[in-house]
């Protein structure tokens, strides 16, 4: 008599956002809801228990001694866990879009031909700008740069102009640091701007944590 073969069950890939249940969409809700196997970011394990059923464990994506885990070891959960049949819900904090993270994850699902499914969030990029009431492409700005301020390779130089909005990750902590080094650009070239155009240069920048 042969083994009963287990059907492959599949995965979301749920973006958690700014950190408010709230802001999850209805589908992120639906997912995690139906879901009969959820790994959570350590940060964003509290928004998966306002919607998962009791009856679920959530396993939050650190080893051991608390630390997170490596991006192999929860792809490799989440994959054994499709496999075993389970609906998968595999919620990240952020917009994982935004780092290599989901990307190593993404190619993990790819390689072991586990059908997936993401589900976005309301961006940092565009949350935090429009709480703080600030249009990325406002007034002559028709740019936008995102930046991550875990860079210490960073031209600063190569950012500052009028047309151009720039969007600072992982800067919140650095932001007296990142102001030490743009203001004085800012100010160099607004003073030559004012002398070509007599009007003032405006760089718009705003900093978003994580």
């Amino acid at each position: 008599m042969s083994a009963t073969r287990t059907q492959t069950g599949s995965v979301t890939l749920i973006a958690a956002g700014p950190g408010d249940a709230q802001l999850l969409s209805v589908r992120a809700v639906r997912a995690l809801t139906n879901a009969t196997f959820v790994m959570a970011d350590h940060d964003v394990v509290e928004i998966a228990k306002k919607f998962v059923g009791h009856e679920v464990e959530i396993v939050a994506a650190v080893d051991g001694e608390g630390l997170p885990l490596e991006n192999a070891a929860r792809a490799k959960a989440v994959v054994e866990a499709a496999k075993a049949g389970h609906e998968v819900a595999r919620i990240l904090s952020g917009d994982p879009v935004l780092d290599g993270a989901f990307a190593r994850e993404v190619a993990a699902l790819n390689k072991s031909k586990i059908v997936f499914e993401y589900v976005p969030c309301v961006s940092t990029i565009t949350g935090v700008a429009g709480f703080a009431g600030i249009g990325l492409t406002a007034n002559k700005s028709h740019e936008v740069r995102i930046i991550d301020a875990n860079n210490s390779d960073i031209n600063w130089s190569d950012h500052v102009a009028s047309h151009v909005t720039l969007t600072i990750l992982n800067g919140a902590d650095k932001a007296v640091e990142i102001s030490a080094m743009v203001q004085p650009l800012i100010n160099a070239r607004s003073f030559q701007h004012w002398k070509k155009f007599q009007l003032p240069l405006r760089t718009h920048a705003k900093l978003v944590q994580g």
